[in-house]
């Protein structure tokens, strides 16, 4: 039965690819992430049964009935534990890291992609290695007991675990506190309702500044083709080479944003001077090195090169003022694009989904009086909102709504949240009690190692696996629930519905498969598994009855030897302190006491700026203005649906109403077509005026645009009810 643990894992790991990679994600990347996250999976699944068969060993027949699982082979844990361990020690230090930088790599061929993603890793790797060499080299020279080599690995391995303790530390604090509330907000109708106007205002904000980016970013692919057009060299014709496969992706997103009849972002690009190759700077900006995301600015992100002019033509630059275009810079305007078009093309997704949300969720909950009065349509939902935010109005269940939807779910996520609380509490009592197992206290006031060895007297039965697993399993939820939903950076975070790129699952899989053996190690901790009995054993397993000391198999692995550790390392000091440190960030979750740290890092890290701005609280006295957007970015994209027009086709009505500006014209991008000018060298200003036969003629060739998509989405839809 041990190996439906290790079933589970693959399941539940293929499960989670279905549901974050994007569609058409590379079979074999997928592969490396499921087998990441299956591996982490796997050790939180299997110690339970591991632990149940050290009670059936420890158990003697002869005295007691002992109740143990068919639990036949698992001996072989003592070879699959190492195995699965130091697997994940290679993907989440080097092959997943190579892999998403390989991904990352503005190169166009496969070797010089590798090569380029060998330099990047080893901007990390190498420097690293010197240190690590330097401090061997004092270790060994002031400590001669270090000059063994088992020693060595002992002292390795602890480094490398310690690391993947004090991440876990950070993100199962923050999961022990957000996982009770996020399931307590789940019950709070009201505050779901503002919670998903709230985020529709967000995604949208999120799809104009992504179009923005990206007409900046086809802008400079265009300026850089116009220049390289006019160069002559003998490395001309390679880089030109090198430009026509940045065309032909720039070419690819507009001949489908042609067919979409996707709009310009509204604040065009800018026209002007010369636009020169990023520099040697810039291009460090976007090739970082391996943790660059976490300490510098957006990741891939390169200001824009072009700068304003008033004239709508583009003169020639004077000889000596170009930077000649490089390998190097082509490599940057690549990066550059392929970011772009990775994030105009989440944020749409996303976009789609948050409305398609709010909109279901108002269809189960509204307020009775939301039919808006007649000429006052785009005041309604603001004038309903505050309302509901001041009491007099509050949000009420259609009578055609289920009593599941409107009652009793509602109520299963509180009670839940309740026994979320009530396992929290628990734990962070236990963490904060390890302390006082040793010298001189030798107490044991942990309730579930109290718990779980009064169960497993009598052998490990089912009983006493499921009271194991169910602590175990809220551990690894709470870690890998903060993990999944870490939002620091562009490029190192995830989004449910299939939004989540292949580098952005990549660097996820690099830490989580490393948790898993972390969380077991702090679970044997937490349960006192190694505590000294009074026969010379184990206190938490008896002795065998043929007088050897029992333990877990995964207490034999390298991971559940980590506290033998040589003088001066010696001793529990690490495992009995740093879980102080759950106890401490809990709190400090709990009072939202981050959230002001945040503020105050943003200006060092602006990449954490969105997430100080997305701060969203389930309090009744909490308002935004957001809301209120929210709710009329709905009315405006429920009539677009009913028109059959696609969702954030009309960005210029979405600015108005986060934004309360007038609106204008929506200029889109069949009107002005970038792609013929990419791939001709043609390039005149799209802002020269153009002669009223060609404004016409573009109008239509819009409006047969706009026509085509809908009859394919009104087609696709009948389709899909066909069958």
């Amino acid at each position: 039965m041990w190996y439906l643990g290790y079933i589970v894992a693959v399941l539940l790991a293929v499960w989670l690819i279905r549901g974050f990679a994007e569609p058409k994600t590379f079979i074999g990347f997928q592969f490396m992430v499921t087998l990441s996250w299956s591996l982490g999976f796997s050790y939180v699944l299997v110690l339970p049964f591991d632990i149940a068969w050290a009670f059936c060993r420890a158990c003697d027949p002869s005295v007691q009935t002992c109740s143990c699982l068919p639990l036949d082979g698992i001996e072989i844990l003592s070879v699959l534990v190492p195995t699965a361990y130091w697997t994940t020690l290679i993907l989440g230090y080097l092959m997943n890291d190579l892999t998403r930088t390989y991904i990352e790599s503005g190169e166009h061929t496969k070797c010089a992609k590798f090569r380029d993603a060998l330099k990047e890793v080893s901007k990390f790797y190498v420097p690293a290695t010197i240190v690590g060499i330097i401090l061997l080299a004092v270790v060994l020279a002031t400590m001669p007991e270090f000059r063994d080599l088992q020693t060595l690995k002992l002292l390795g391995r602890g480094f490398f675990n310690a690391i993947s303790l004090l991440i876990l530390v950070a993100l199962l604090s923050y999961g022990l506190v957000e996982v009770p509330r996020a399931l307590w907000n789940r019950g709070n109708i009201e505050g779901r309702m503002r919670y998903v106007k709230f985020q529709v205002a967000l995604q949208s904000e999120a799809l104009q500044a992504g179009r923005r980016r990206l007409d900046e970013a086809l802008e400079q692919v265009k300026d850089t083709n116009q220049q390289l057009l006019r160069e002559t060299g003998k490395d001309s014709e390679k880089l030109k080479e090198f430009m026509a496969g940045i065309l032909a992706r720039a070419s690819s997103y507009e001949i489908e944003a042609a067919a979409r009849g996707s709009p310009r972002a509204m604040r065009p690009a800018v026209h002007g001077g010369n636009i020169t190759p990023p520099s040697t700077e810039e291009s460090n900006t976007i090739s970082r090195g391996r943790f660059g995301g976490f300490f510098g600015g957006r990741h891939g992100s390169v200001a824009p090169t072009s700068t304003p002019s008033s004239s709508s033509t583009r003169s020639a630059p004077p000889s000596g003022e170009t930077v000649p275009i490089t390998r190097k810079s082509l490599k940057v305007v690549h990066v550059k694009l392929k970011k772009a078009l990775l994030n105009e093309k989440r944020s749409r997704s996303m976009y789609e989904e948050a409305v398609r949300r709010a909109l279901k969720y108002q269809s189960i909950y509204e307020p009775s009086a939301s039919s808006p009065p007649p000429g006052g349509v785009g005041l309604a939902p603001a004038r309903i909102e505050r309302d509901v935010e001041s009491g007099s109005r509050r949000p009420e269940r259609r009578p055609e709504v289920s009593k599941w939807k409107g009652q009793i779910q509602p109520l299963l996520y509180r009670v839940l949240s309740v026994c979320c609380i009530v396992l929290s509490l628990t734990i962070i009592w236990c963490e904060g009690t390890i302390l006082l197992d040793g010298e001189p206290f030798n107490l044991n006031l942990s309730p579930l190692s109290l718990l779980i060895r009064w169960m497993g007297l009598g052998g490990g039965g089912a009983a006493v696996t499921l009271v194991i697993f169910v602590p175990l399993f809220y551990c690894a939820a709470c870690t890998y629930y903060a993990f999944f939903n870490l939002r620091l950076c562009e490029g190192y975070s995830i989004h449910w519905n299939r939004h989540s790129d292949s580098s952005s699952l990549l660097f996820n899989a690099t830490y989580a498969c490393r948790f898993g053996s972390a969380l077991c190690f702090n679970y044997l901790k937490l349960i006192h598994e190694n505590e000294t009995g009074q026969d010379g054993g184990l206190g938490f397993y008896r002795k065998a009855p043929d007088g050897s000391i029992v333990t877990s198999y995964f207490d034999q692995t390298a991971f559940g030897q980590m506290d033998n550790m040589p003088p001066p390392f010696s001793g529990d000091w690490f495992d009995d302190y740093v879980p102080l440190i759950i106890v401490l960030l809990s709190g400090c979750w709990y009072l939202n006491l981050f959230t002001v740290l945040v503020g105050f890092c943003c200006k060092c890290i602006p990449c954490l700026a969105d997430c100080a701005t997305q701060a969203f609280s389930f309090d009744e006295d909490f308002s935004d203005t957001r809301i209120e957007h929210g709710a009329a970015i709905l009315v405006q994209e429920k009539r677009a649906l009913a028109d059959g027009v696609p969702l954030g086709s009309n960005l210029q009505l979405l600015a108005t109403a986060t934004t309360g500006e007038a609106p204008s014209r929506v200029t889109s991008r069949s009107e002005s077509p970038l792609l013929p000018r990419l791939l001709t060298g043609r390039l005149t200003s799209p802002r020269s005026p153009a002669s009223d036969d060609e404004e016409e003629a573009a109008r239509t060739r819009n409006k047969a645009t706009a026509r085509a998509g809908r009859n394919v989405m009104r087609h696709n839809r009948l389709k899909d009810e066909h069958l």
